[in-house]
Formats: C-alpha cells, structure tokens, sequence
C-alpha cells in the first residue's frame, strides 16, 4: 500500500500488524513513520522515526530513521 500511495490504508495496516520481536517493532514504526509522513503528520512521524532507530549495529536502519527525522523537522520549519 505504501508503494501505491494509499498511506491511510497503510497506516491501518502498520498498526494491525502481528510483531515478532523488537526488529519487527522497528521496522513496522519506520513504515508507519513514513506514512504519517507523507499524510503530513509530522509530529507523529517523527516520534515514530524514533521508536524506528535500531541499535548502534545497524547503521543503515540508523540512518533511514534519522534522515526521517530530519525530513520532519525541514518540513515542519525546524
């Protein structure tokens, strides 16, 4: 859903979703970020962004949630 742009639908699904683990958890709050991105809640997203930044090993998981983060603030006029 996200690819096709429907983010609300997304969304939804994001928080419906099964976890399995705190990775599950990181990676379902990085998809929800995106989505309460691209919908223009910024302060949501980024407190998602957030939840979403793994520990100091994975570095590209680190990266893609603060780029996120910064996303929001630029947007926001941070």
């Amino acid at each position: 859903w996200i690819r096709a742009g429907s983010f609300t639908q997304a969304l939804a699904l994001c928080k419906t979703a099964p976890k399995h683990g705190a990775a599950d958890e990181r990676a379902l709050a990085y998809r929800q970020a995106a989505c309460l991105e691209a919908l223009g809640r910024l302060k949501e997203a980024d407190e998602a962004y957030k939840k979403a930044e793994p520990g100091e090993r994975d570095q590209a998981a680190w990266g893609r949630a603060v780029l996120g983060q910064a996303r929001c603030a630029a947007a926001a006029g941070d």
